[in-house]
This record gives C-alpha cells, sequence and structure tokens, in this order.
C-alpha cells in the first residue's frame, strides 16, 4: 500500500505532507497508469489558491516569473529525500498490477470505458 508507506514517510521525516489516493485521467502519469506502473505527483498546496481550475499552469501565462523560489527549494528538496528513501526502501509495498488489476482499477475509478472507447486500454505492447 503506497499511501501507507508515504504516510509513514512523512511521520519518520518529520516533514508533514498529505497524502492522497486519487487516479486522474488528464495527468502526465496516465500513460503508466494504463500499463499498470505505479506512479506519484507531489503538488504545492496553495500553487492555484484562489484562481479558477489549474490556474495558469500549462498556458501562456505560465511563466518564470511566477516561479516562488523557497517552494521550489522546498520542493526540490522533499522530493530528493522522497527518492532516497524510495531506492534504499527494503519494504517497498508497490509492484506493477496486472492486465486484470489496471482494469479493476480502472473500473472502480470510471475510467474504464472511456480507455477502452478511445483505444488507450488495453495497453498495446510497444
Amino acid at each position: 500500500d503506497l499511501v501507507g508507506w508515504f504516510e509513514q514517510f512523512a511521520k519518520d521525516s518529520h516533514y508533514p505532507f498529505t497524502v492522497q489516493n486519487q487516479l486522474n485521467s488528464h495527468s502526465d502519469h496516465y500513460p503508466f497508469v494504463l500499463r499498470g506502473i505505479p506512479n506519484g505527483t507531489l503538488n504545492a498546496r496553495d500553487s492555484t489558491a484562489g484562481m479558477i481550475g489549474r490556474g495558469w499552469g500549462h498556458t501562456e501565462a505560465d511563466t518564470f516569473d511566477k516561479i516562488h523560489l523557497r517552494g521550489l527549494q522546498m520542493s526540490a528538496a522533499l522530493v530528493a529525500r522522497v527518492a532516497l528513501a524510495v531506492a534504499n526502501a527494503e519494504d517497498w509495498p508497490a509492484a506493477r498490477l496486472s492486465e486484470d488489476d489496471t482494469r479493476d482499477l480502472l473500473k472502480r475509478n470510471n475510467l474504464l470505458e472511456r480507455a477502452e472507447r478511445a483505444g488507450r486500454f488495453p495497453a498495446k505492447q510497444a
């Protein structure tokens, strides 16, 4: 269970962060989901506070002047700590899902029909 692993990491590292288990078909990670590969993302809590939708992310207004240097530094430090912990974990709880388990995951999240209709699932072998 990745959620439990990351919750324990947050507790052990004394750097509290929220862990959520969400599946989003509009994520850059979604092609990995379709192939049963566990994945995740790190978001700043206030990255779009007070904005509509995703704010200016992925638009022409998404420019370097909007970077909060301290937030970027803190995010980079957290990602480095997470990467080190994952690389050295003896009890890493994630493994690639079978096609049947991936199908069940998509179905539980109401994404199976759309993925099948779009020809994205089952994933084609490269």
